[in-house]
């Protein structure tokens, strides 16, 4: 994954990621596995789905959701890593 930290003034900085295919595959499958360790059907206890059933019954909004914000987490940490600070990055859920 490449990044590119921008600072625009004294306040804000711009962070562009660059990531490889093979990297937002791997996050989408984390994402989905995740995800599929609470999902529920009728017939098979919690987290217990067969794989290509819970693929059919996952929403791919939530993989996507879920796979962004571990792409977005990671990209910041090699910022902060790298020697620059981010503070108040995140979805706005104050958490």
């Amino acid at each position: 994954m490449k990044r590119v930290v921008n600072k625009l003034d004294n306040t804000k900085v711009e962070v562009v990621c660059d990531l490889d295919e093979k990297v937002w595959k791997e996050a989408q499958e984390k994402a989905f596995l995740k995800l599929a360790k609470n999902l529920e059907l009728p017939g098979f206890r919690k987290g217990k789905v067969p794989t290509e059933m819970a693929r059919k019954h996952v929403d791919p909004s939530k993989i996507l959701n879920e796979a962004i914000n571990a792409v977005i987490v990671g990209c910041n940490d090699m910022v902060a890593v790298a020697g620059n600070v981010l503070q108040g990055v995140g979805d706005g859920s104050g958490a």
